[in-house]
């Protein structure tokens, strides 16, 4: 039997249809991100260190590149349930907006 996942045989093709529709949709919404939670650094981005000796420098990105970044809209694509026999070929996929 034949995948009937889209996104399965559209990778034989070059791309993933939906994730490309979703980066100009997520585009388009780019100009209400708050720019400002993008330049707080995350408290997870210290879980690494063990010391007070040890420092990590966050490099500083200006707010005219992070609005770039937005505006070029950036899909994440997890596979939650990979296309297989057992499951008619069926995929799920979970689609996030990677800036925003």
């Amino acid at each position: 039997p034949k995948p009937k996942s889209s996104s399965s045989s559209s990778s034989f093709m070059g791309g993933d249809p939906l994730s490309e529709h979703l980066k100009s949709a997520f585009a388009t919404d780019s100009d209400k991100i708050d720019i400002s939670l993008f330049q707080q650094t995350s408290p997870l981005h210290q879980l690494g260190s063990t010391s007070s000796a040890t420092t990590t420098t966050t490099p500083t990105v200006s707010t005219e590149t992070l609005q770039k970044v937005a505006k070029q809209g950036h899909v994440e694509t997890f596979a939650l349930v990979h296309p297989t026999l057992s499951n008619n070929y069926t995929g799920v996929h979970l689609y996030l907006d990677e800036v925003g």
